[in-house]
């Protein structure tokens, strides 16, 4: 079977009316036959393909949200452990056959967010702030002007383009 690109070749280089006129039937038939054959072979293949993603998609979904669900089980237990540990005064350490629990300290900065930016502000400690500036064009309100009716300004570095895309079902 030859593939679509050799077909669409034997689409244009084909002579389907000869030097007198006659029109050779048989080879446009075979041809167009092959070809749509193919496309519908191709577009059945595409549609499958997305199918199988779509479902690899809500098996990712499913799976994500079981980690999420073993994971908060996790931590729940992890923080019951802590509590009873705490309660029954091993602070320390426990330690068994299986396992070993022990406590590290750890340092951790909690912010008033809007109190400390004021309060940073007013006071001239920049160095305790930091900005972040995110500039990019508005695609949805530079369309929208582009299409607006009787719109008289020319808006530079920017086009309206149509584009087709293909679709398949």
């Amino acid at each position: 079977m030859s593939s679509i690109y050799e077909i669409c070749g034997a689409i244009d280089n084909a002579e389907f009316v000869d030097e007198d006129g006659v029109v050779n039937t048989e080879l446009f038939d075979k041809i167009t036959l092959d070809f749509k054959s193919k496309v519908d072979n191709i577009a059945c293949l595409y549609k499958n393909l997305l199918s199988d993603s779509k479902a690899i998609k809500a098996e990712e979904a499913a799976l994500s949200a079981r980690r999420k669900s073993k994971e908060r089980k996790a931590e729940g237990l992890k923080n019951l452990l802590n509590y009873a540990l705490n309660r029954s005064g091993q602070q320390n350490k426990f330690e068994s056959a299986r396992v070993r629990i022990s406590w590290r300290l750890s340092e951790t900065v909690e912010v008033q967010e809007a109190d400390f930016i004021n309060w940073a502000e007013e006071n001239g400690k920049e160095e305790f702030l930091r900005r972040q500036i995110i500039v990019e064009p508005d695609k949805a309100a530079l369309k929208e002007a582009l299409k607006k009716e009787g719109e008289t300004e020319d808006i530079p570095f920017v086009d309206l383009n149509e584009n087709y895309n293909i679709q398949i079902k």
